[in-house]
C-alpha cells in the first residue's frame, strides 16, 4: 500500500500536472493526427476520382486517335485509287506509246536523212 500512496502523492504534486498536460497534449496531437488522416483520405478519394476521369479521357482519345487512323487510311487509299484512274485516262502507257514512238522516230529519221542528203548535195554540186 505504501507503493500505491506514493503513486498518487507523485500524480497529485508537479509530476501530476505535468503528466496531465503530457496527456493533454497527447491527446491533442492524436486527435490532430486523426484530422490528418481523414483529410489525406479525402483527397486521396478526389485525386483517384480525377485519375480515373482522366483514364477514361485518355481512352476515348485513344479510340478516337484508331478510328481517325482509320478513316484516314481509307480516305487515303480511295483517293490513291482515284489519282490513279486519272492518270491512266490522262496519261498514256508505255507500252501503248511505243509503236507510236518507232513510227515517230523512224519519221523523224527519214526526213532528217532526206534533208542531209539534199544539202550534202548541194555542197557536192557547187
Amino acid at each position: 500500500m505504501e507503493n500505491y500512496d506514493k503513486s498518487r502523492s507523485l500524480e497529485s504534486g508537479p509530476i501530476g500536472s505535468l503528466l496531465a498536460r503530457v496527456d493533454e497534449r497527447t491527446k491533442s496531437i492524436q486527435s490532430n493526427m486523426e484530422n490528418i488522416r481523414q483529410d489525406v483520405k479525402i483527397h486521396n478519394d478526389i485525386l483517384n476520382a480525377k485519375f480515373d476521369d482522366q483514364s477514361e479521357k485518355v481512352d476515348k482519345l485513344h479510340q478516337g486517335q484508331h478510328e481517325i487512323r482509320a478513316d484516314f487510311g481509307k480516305s487515303l487509299d480511295a483517293r490513291l485509287k482515284e489519282i490513279r484512274e486519272e492518270f491512266e485516262k490522262i496519261y498514256v502507257k508505255k507500252e501503248s506509246f511505243s509503236p507510236v514512238q518507232k513510227i515517230v522516230f523512224g519519221l523523224v529519221g527519214l526526213v532528217l536523212t532526206v534533208v542531209f542528203t539534199a544539202l550534202f548535195g548541194i555542197v557536192i554540186i557547187k
